[in-house]
This record gives C-alpha cells, sequence and structure tokens, in this order.
C-alpha cells in the first residue's frame, strides 16, 4: 500500500515522517535516509544496510590496521564500502573474482600464483579473504591486501578474522 500525504517544511528544512509510513518502511530512530532531487521531485529513500555502520566499520579496521599494517578494506558484492592502508575509495566496484568470493562466503588465503585484485586498477593483490556473514543482510568480506615481499603471521591473520567475526556480530 502507497501512502501518499502533504507536509509542511518548517524554517529549518525539517519535515516530519508521518508514523505509518515510517512503520511501512521499517524506519527507526537514526536511520539514514538519502535525499535525492530529481527535477522539482524530491526522492526521500532508506539508505541500503551496508552503508549503516560505516564509522564503525571504519573505527574497527583502523584498529586492526594499527596492529598488521597491511591494506584493509571491507566490501560487499558490488563494491568496497571501507578500507583503511590501502587506496580503494568508497564506492569502487570490486573485480568479478572477488564479487564471486563474496557471494560464496568461503574463507580464503590466497596462494601468489593466482591472485585476486580488489579493484580493476590496484596492483595489490588480496592476500586474505574472511567473509562478514550476519542474518537476512547483505554478505560483506574483510580483505587484507599485503604489499610486495609482506607476509602476515598466523596471530596477525587470526586478528583479522576475529575482527571480521566482530563486524558480523556487532554491526546490523
Amino acid at each position: 500500500m502507497n501512502i501518499a500525504l502533504i507536509r509542511t517544511m518548517d524554517s529549518q528544512g525539517r519535515i516530519v515522517i508521518p508514523a505509518e509510513i515510517r512503520k511501512q518502511m521499517k524506519l527507526s530512530d537514526g536511520d539514514a535516509l538519502e535525499l535525492e532531487n530529481v527535477g522539482m521531485e524530491l526522492l526521500l529513500r532508506k539508505c541500503p544496510t551496508h552503508l549503516n555502520g560505516k564509522e564503525e566499520m571504519a573505527s574497527y579496521l583502523s584498529v586492526l590496521y594499527s596492529v598488521i599494517h597491511c591494506g584493509i578494506a571491507i566490501c560487499s558484492e558490488a563494491h568496497i564500502l571501507v578500507s583503511a592502508g590501502i587506496y580503494l575509495p568508497e564506492g569502487t566496484p570490486v573485480t568479478e573474482e572477488l564479487a564471486k568470493l563474496v557471494a560464496d562466503g568461503q574463507e580464503l588465503i590466497s596462494a601468489e600464483n593466482c591472485p585476486v585484485y580488489p579493484v580493476s586498477n590496484t596492483r595489490q593483490p588480496v592476500c586474505a579473504f574472511f567473509p562478514i556473514l550476519r542474518e537476512d543482510r547483505e554478505p560483506l568480506a574483510l580483505l587484507l591486501c599485503s604489499r610486495t615481499g609482506q607476509h602476515l603471521s598466523e596471530m596477525e591473520l587470526g586478528c583479522a578474522k576475529l575482527v571480521a567475526a566482530v563486524i558480523a556480530n556487532k554491526i546490523k
């Protein structure tokens, strides 16, 4: 059922979203909304779930990077969400190989003879891949991209795996 109502805007540009629309769209306090201007129309939509929690994901990555000093990113099947220690801008499309790995949801410690690259314009291959599986949510993955000659210890890989598990359980 579509609901269309007329609302007035206050002097600071705020509008009230009626309770029936909030219920229908499953909006709650603190949810991110996207506004888009299309001609003379203003479209309002709930942000995709992968956008919620980005700041928290970034803080986990920054702590992990301070420990292992390896390029780290979190991606969906479509694009990079956040990164630390490597230039992978938010929203950059991932390669088909990586999208397939995310969809499969299997952990991978990469072999040097068949590299998987996170995006098409980088020279740093993915050296480890940890799925972030959340119930009823889009699958995500934590990627480690080591520099040439950098080898990660079992402890560093374990730290990354632990961070992926924490993100899966903490960020809804």
